[in-house]
């Protein structure tokens, strides 16, 4: 059990150590390579559209303390040692790939998971269920999943005075020149669905930081995508 733990810990930090794979002059190339990631069921891929690098080089530990006022300990950490930077680097990225499990979980287990893709325990079953979910969870068929377009999402909204200078506080904390939302629309099976995403740039990189996007409405912060129709994506990003 001490050597599982001892490889999914390795495993997690070489990921994290690999992270910084290519370079995406646009908030649009960041999302795209990560969901082609998904597709592709590739773990280093979908890391490699990550911000995560930058965010442990720059994150700035007391402005954050400083703006929340308080401080609790599961929250992002000091990094200002390679060991606690090297953890915060591992945590941050099992947190991504979360979110890319849980996007994943929604596409091909919807149904068997039900309540269970927003982080609410499955209830009174048992190991026919277990098998029922490990059968649905078959990664060939994220084959199928589709980029569609990706847009910022409810511009009206995102362009308020006090939005951007909340971006530009975030950004300012983790160290970046910039932080912005984008929400991509995926075809999956003949449906499509709606994916959030906050990104951040260093430099001329951009990359993501979470696979969620607070602006919009719905969007579940574990996620999970929502089905949505191509007309209603148009809606979300139509000034």
């Amino acid at each position: 059990m001490r050597r599982a733990a001892i490889g999914l810990v390795a495993l997690v930090l070489a990921v994290s150590a690999s992270s910084t794979v290519s370079a995406f002059d646009t908030p649009e190339a960041a999302v795209r390579e990560y969901l082609v990631g998904v597709a592709n069921a590739d773990i280093e891929q979908v890391v490699g559209a990550s911000a995560i690098d930058g965010m442990t080089e720059g994150y700035r530990f007391g402005q954050m303390v400083e703006r929340l006022r308080g401080y609790q300990p599961m929250a992002p950490g000091p990094v200002h040692s390679p060991f606690f930077a090297g953890a915060q680097q591992a945590d941050w990225t099992s947190a991504l790939l979360r979110q890319a499990r849980t996007l994943a979980y929604s596409l091909l287990a919807a149904e068997t998971l039900g309540e269970g893709l927003e982080l609410r325990p499955v209830l009174d079953v048992g190991s026919d269920w277990a098998d029922g979910l490990i059968a649905d969870l078959d990664e060939s068929r994220l084959s199928d999943l589709v980029v569609m377009d990706v847009k910022l999402p409810e511009p009206e909204l995102y362009e308020t005075t006090s939005n951007l200078e909340n971006m530009a506080r975030m950004a300012n904390i983790y160290g970046a020149d910039e932080r912005t939302d984008r929400v991509a629309l995926i075809r999956f099976e003949g449906d499509t669905y709606l994916v959030g995403f906050a990104l951040l740039r260093y430099s001329d990189d951009w990359g993501v930081s979470d696979q969620i996007s607070p602006i919009v409405d719905g969007l579940s912060y574990s996620g999970a995508a929502s089905r949505v129709s191509a007309d209603l994506f148009s809606e979300i990003t139509s000034e």
